[in-house]
């Protein structure tokens, strides 16, 4: 998944071919064993690595958020909960 985490094609249908199983298999099978979708899982993927790339004083926001698939840097920012402002001050979760 990381290779492709910042385009916008559905990960249900890339994981599902990817596994061998249909999308709503997939959707059972996340709900049962991580009780959410796969959609909001991939998220916390993104956001995970936006939080991790942010940590690094000498990345721009606008840059981080396009990587891991946010439209702005404002995106990221409501994504995650914070102000734009607090991103580029090193605002943490």
């Amino acid at each position: 998944m990381p290779r492709t985490i910042g385009h916008s094609r559905s990960i249900r249908t890339l994981v599902a071919r990817r596994a061998g199983i249909d999308r709503r298999e997939l959707e059972r099978l996340f709900q049962r064993t991580l009780q959410m979708s796969p959609a909001r899982f991939y998220r916390s993927l993104r956001l995970r690595l936006a939080w991790r790339m942010l940590a690094d004083p000498g990345r721009s926001v606008s840059p981080v958020a396009a990587t891991c698939g946010f439209g702005s840097a404002s995106a990221l920012a409501r994504a995650m909960g914070v102000t734009p402002r607090s991103l580029r001050e090193g605002g943490s979760p």
